[in-house]
């Protein structure tokens, strides 16, 4: 980056950066909830308002941040009264009351973000930071080979178009028998979890009602 970028840097204090974030990571790791916690959706699912974010942070201009990351179209949407759905509350307020993100140098904060964006955004990147990845990877999770250039590429617009790109896959390779086949399976799934919740002696009327209309 930085020969790219046409800078010099000292490489005692770029090293010292590093360790200053690998540091910070494994104090962020300490207080993330743990993934067997995170997989109940009813934990995830907290709505609030925005000005209930400076609670848990209140160093972040929220209205601001949200309306910045918005597309243009939205950005009027957001104000201190806008509803959201907050996943990790727990998260922020350790984050942020716990005093870590406070206590933190500035400089640090931003080397870390820099981190994460160029960790995030190697793949669009050339051969070099491919390799430099790939050496990442193989002493943090033991991968021996990077994956095939056309396969990172196809990810991207499977994860960014989900339903898009499945919709480009189904006709591609299914045809209407195999539609009709699919279609009446879920019939047959919606039949039979209707008399299942028919025969559900634990549900009032308009409870069962709901759920199978649903």
């Amino acid at each position: 980056l930085e020969e790219d970028a046409g800078i010099t840097h000292n490489p005692t204090k770029i090293e010292a950066n590093v360790d200053e974030v690998i540091a910070f990571e494994k104090k962020l790791a300490e207080i993330v909830v743990p993934e067997d916690e995170r997989r109940n959706s009813t934990r995830l699912y907290n709505k609030r308002k925005i000005a209930d974010l400076y609670e848990y942070m209140d160093d972040v201009k929220w209205v601001e941040y949200f309306r910045t990351i918005a597309p243009s179209e939205m950005v009027d949407m957001f104000s201190n009264e806008t509803e959201i759905i907050v996943a990790e509350i727990e998260y922020l307020r350790k984050a942020g009351t716990s005093g870590l993100i406070k206590a933190t140098d500035a400089e640090l904060l931003a080397n870390y973000i820099v981190w994460r964006v160029v960790q995030a955004s190697v793949r669009l990147l050339d051969e070099r930071f491919e390799n430099i990845k790939q050496d990442f990877s193989r002493v943090m999770t033991g991968q021996q080979q990077r994956s095939p250039r056309w396969k990172d590429c196809a990810q991207v617009p499977s994860s960014v178009l989900p339903l898009a790109a499945g919709a480009v896959y189904v006709q591609a390779h299914f045809n209407s028998d195999d539609k009709r086949e699919a279609l009446e399976m879920i019939g047959k799934l919606r039949e039979s979890f209707a008399d299942l919740v028919t025969q559900s002696d634990w549900m009032d009327d308009v409870t069962r009602d709901t759920a199978i209309e649903k």
